[in-house]
């Protein structure tokens, strides 16, 4: 007695093309291409009130070919295979219309585009921020309040203009303006650079930068001596490299660059 017989049309597949389920049940590969023609037919427009029967398969000779190898299918033989795109061929899970492969409409028989979106690759640090939604006391995370571009880049507005009116009429108090301007963007840099790391979930470096730009307000205020002058510039060092490399945060980019040209070009107006 044979030992694969296929449970479709119980003939002898095992000298022809069939398949093998995980259940251990083989089927003929023509008695599956024809159970999914008759699928795929269903699915598109029918001209005819009934669906047309398929004929009777006939037997398969034997074959002096050798028996092709068994391949395990994903799905039961003896359950229901899933629909086939009109369109592409695709399988369609149950109850969905719309190929997700090629964006054909079985309802409408229409098809329409698809585009695949792509996620911004995220820095380490936000990376953990977002696989870790919940603190470890079960806790929302904090989320990044201030991270528009924008709103630094319309900072940078104001300060071009300040600047412009400053230089064309060449007076002290439209050049005192500009400087308070200039203190005004420090400052902001400053307390977003202490304020952002913790919002990013970054108490460390948020407590670093906030002893780093205390001692840089204070040496600038002349509250400590000039030996205390190289803080500075291990505040603006580690700014810099948060800001740049670390925060995902736009306005703090944006602001720490407005600082430094901010600076640099009032110590080019006075001449300091």
């Amino acid at each position: 007695m044979p030992d694969k017989i296929c449970i479709i049309c119980g003939e002898d597949c095992s000298r022809v093309a069939r398949q093998k389920d995980a259940k251990g049940n083989y089927a003929c590969q023509s008695c599956l291409d024809e159970r999914e023609r008759v699928r795929a037919s269903r699915t598109g427009p029918s001209t005819s009130a009934e669906p047309s029967t398929p004929a009777p398969r006939q037997p398969s000779p034997p074959s002096s070919k050798p028996a092709p190898v068994d391949e395990d299918m994903s799905y039961d033989l003896l359950g229901d295979m899933p629909d086939p795109c009109g369109s592409c061929g695709a399988p369609l899970a149950e109850g969905v219309v719309v190929c997700m492969n090629c964006g054909y409409n079985a309802e409408t028989g229409v098809k329409h585009n698809t585009e695949v979106q792509v996620a911004p690759l995220l820095s380490p640090a936000k990376r953990d921020s977002v696989e870790k939604d919940d603190d470890d006391d079960g806790e929302p995370r904090r989320v990044i309040v201030i991270h528009g571009g924008w709103a630094a880049g319309a900072v940078g507005v104001v300060m071009l203009v300040l600047f412009v009116l400053a230089r064309s009429s060449g007076s002290d108090a439209m050049l005192g303006v500009y400087g308070l301007g200039v203190i005004g963007v420090s400052l902001l840099a400053a307390i977003s650079s202490i304020v952002i790391p913790f919002q990013e979930d970054e108490a460390g470096w948020g407590i670093g930068l906030m002893l780093a730009n205390g001692v840089a307000i204070a040496r600038a205020f002349g509250l400590i001596g000039a030996g205390m002058g190289f803080g500075g510039l291990v505040a603006v060092g580690v700014t810099i490299y948060y800001a740049f490399a670390v925060s995902e945060s736009r306005w703090l980019k944006g602001i720490v660059a407005l600082n430094f040209l901010c600076m640099f070009s009032l110590f080019a107006f006075t001449g300091k």
